[in-house]
């Protein structure tokens, strides 16, 4: 093997390194956010229970329990409307959150 192959083996190696720490430092700040902002909710602090979830949603926009965490604060907020497209929109990403369904249902009958 060539010295050039050689540092470019290297190269590749380090690579894969940086984007496996990405991948996990992007996972423990998820999973951070996500709990601030639940915790902000529970004190129904709903603005920022929002822009918390948005903050996960900016790291993963396939986070379908962050979109149905936005619509239980808008929900809460009394803005049906944005709550019902949350809801759906978390549901067509991952049909199975139950209290996204439930809470989509009550919406809808109400």
């Amino acid at each position: 093997m060539s010295p050039l192959n050689t540092v470019e083996h290297i190269i590749d190696w380090i690579w894969e390194i940086v984007l496996m720490l990405e991948f996990v430092v992007g996972q423990e700040c998820r999973s951070t956010v996500n709990s601030e902002g639940l915790q902000v909710f529970k004190l129904k602090e709903h603005e920022n229970a929002i822009q918390c979830f948005r903050q996960v949603l900016h790291l993963d926009p396939t986070s379908a329990i962050d979109y149905a965490n936005i619509a239980s604060n808008y929900r809460d907020m009394g803005k049906k409307e944005l709550a019902l497209r949350y809801y759906q929109f978390a549901l067509e990403l991952d049909p199975t959150i139950e209290f996204a369904r439930d809470n989509l249902l009550r919406l809808q009958q109400s």
